[in-house]
């Protein structure tokens, strides 16, 4: 038992002492891509400045960070891209943070099976939908704002967007932040001011 526990904490520690935090200045040049493509599972991938680039995860990245630190801002180019989409996701657990995105047909898409945690992001200025998730994929939203854009949307479902799913999707929301409606309305319109149509 003893030297069972030994080797389950010597491969946890090794898991964990590899991890990296990989650095971008768009600002200076730095391309995310080219951080990604030397990115290994636990790494962070620290980004600044603006990005002016298609990003792409390949379905056999797992376990990455992006965090664009409030301080990223995520612009597709343009033109001629492996995606129409300023950010492709196709990986697995992979954390997307603190970026604003632009310019994408859709902001963030996630196909797949793909799945992501889309923490603190600021979504505008999209042609299509803000966020799209298909194919199986599974994304937990969390103090994201879709703006200018089509919203969130839902692969095989109507434009206007499903009511059932924007539903479960507002529960999980309530399950998760443990607060009643009118309170997490409350913090939105302080942090982002009133909302009418």
């Amino acid at each position: 038992m003893r030297h069972s526990l030994v080797a389950i904490s010597i491969c946890f520690y090794s898991v964990i002492s590899h991890a990296a935090t990989l650095t971008v200045d768009c600002d200076s040049g730095g391309k995310i891509m080219k951080a990604l493509s030397k990115a290994r599972p636990g790494d962070t991938v620290l980004t600044s400045g603006t990005c002016n680039e298609h990003v792409n995860i390949a379905p056999e990245q797992v376990r990455i960070t992006l965090d664009g630190q409030k301080k990223t801002t995520l612009k597709h180019p343009g033109g001629e891209q492996t995606s129409p989409h300023a950010l492709y996701n196709r990986g697995k657990e992979i954390t997307i943070k603190n970026f604003t995105v632009t310019g994408g047909l859709d902001g963030i898409h996630l196909s797949g099976p793909a799945s992501a945690v889309l923490d603190g992001n600021v979504v505008v200025d999209n042609k299509g939908r803000g966020i799209h998730i298909d194919k199986g994929s599974i994304a937990r939203i969390l103090n994201t704002t879709v703006e200018e854009s089509g919203g969130i949307g839902f692969s095989g479902h109507i434009p206007e967007r499903d009511g059932i799913l924007a539903g479960l999707l507002l529960l999980e929301t309530l399950a998760t932040e443990r607060k009643p409606v009118n309170r997490l309305l409350a913090r939105l319109e302080k942090e982002f001011g009133p909302h009418r149509y």
